[in-house]
């Protein structure tokens, strides 16, 4: 007899709820993955971002303490007696510090609120008696209310920013020599009070005139050096927020004057606010694009490139005048 074979075969497989079942397992696998990715990611971002501050503010407090150690003691009795005509006594007990350190201050908009903050600094001088350093804050930058800076290098005279309406030309922290404090004297008047035109914030932009001395003497000046709120470790914009200089105070044997100092340093990111309560970088804040702040479909990935920080710094000067 002949078998009969069954040409019907049998086939197994998964069923709809199986399949459902394992595609759910992979979907949540896989955002777990990228959730941990995107953490990896946000906390390396935000590493580097506060290596970049941190490391440029060692800079700059190295740049600081050396420019301070190579000028000579303050010679606060002859800057008073040639300048300060009208008062001079309370110059001299002053330490002549009107010479030294000079800033605006005014409002600003907090990005993140819209509501006006006071008591922020627009811009400053500081004049060591070796270089002379002058910066422009992120307040004053965004306010229109910056610093500008002439000088004859030699082949005819220059001023920075030479387009005012341009903020890439706007100058953030530069150094140039200046000996005779002249960047300085030339904003306090023989009363010894530093000139309005310099200190209202409700008044022009200032320009600080590096062609002639006090007696109108001609004076060339090096290009001045800049790049100093550049970071090595990434291309994220760095900004000064403020910068402070102390009353300076002087050995009276050695002569030797003592320079201290603090100075804010962040990003242009995140919508920082150095007078907020709380965080200072806006945990809602855009993104980060080639340095401006993307669309609003980036929301609170700004907080990563946002680095804040202060720092402080100390020093003497070599304690002779030559």
């Amino acid at each position: 007899m002949r078998k009969k074979v069954n040409l019907q075969s049998t086939k197994s497989g998964f069923t709809i709820i199986e399949v459902s079942l394992a595609m759910s397992f992979i979907a949540v696998l896989l955002i777990v993955i990228a959730l941990t990715i995107s953490g990896i990611m946000t906390t390396f971002q935000k590493g580097i971002t506060l290596k970049s501050v941190n490391t440029v503010g060692r800079n700059l407090i190295s740049e600081f303490t050396t420019a301070v150690n190579l000028a000579p003691s303050v010679d606060s009795t002859s800057l008073c007696n040639v300048y300060a005509t009208g008062n001079t006594d309370e110059c001299i007990r002053d330490g002549a510090f009107n010479y030294i350190f000079q800033e605006r201050v005014g409002t600003a908009r907090d990005t993140a609120t819209g509501e006006q903050v006071d008591g922020v600094q627009y811009f400053g001088l500081l004049c060591t008696g070796k270089y002379t350093y002058a910066w422009n804050t992120y307040y004053g930058i965004e306010a229109g209310q910056y610093i500008s800076l002439r000088y004859n290098p030699g082949g005819g005279t220059l001023t920075i920013p030479e387009t005012p309406d341009n903020q890439d030309t706007i100058f953030r922290l530069i150094r140039f020599e200046d000996t005779t404090y002249n960047a300085c004297t030339q904003n306090v008047d023989s009363n010894y009070n530093i000139k309005a035109d310099f200190k209202s914030p409700t008044a022009a932009r200032p320009v600080i005139d590096m062609t002639t001395l006090a007696n109108q003497a001609p004076v060339q000046l090096a290009t001045p050096r800049e790049g100093f709120l550049e970071s090595s470790e990434s291309d994220i914009n760095l900004d000064l927020y403020e910068f402070v200089i102390f009353p300076i105070s002087q050995d009276t044997v050695t002569l030797r004057s003592f320079f201290s100092g603090t100075f804010i340093l962040a990003t242009n990111n995140g919508d920082v606010n150095i007078v907020r309560t709380g965080d200072y970088c806006d945990p809602s804040s855009a993104g980060y694009t080639e340095g401006q702040t993307s669309s609003q479909l980036n929301l609170g990935s700004g907080f990563n490139y946002c680095g804040i920080n202060r720092f402080n710094f100390a020093a003497r000067t070599a304690g002779n005048n030559v």
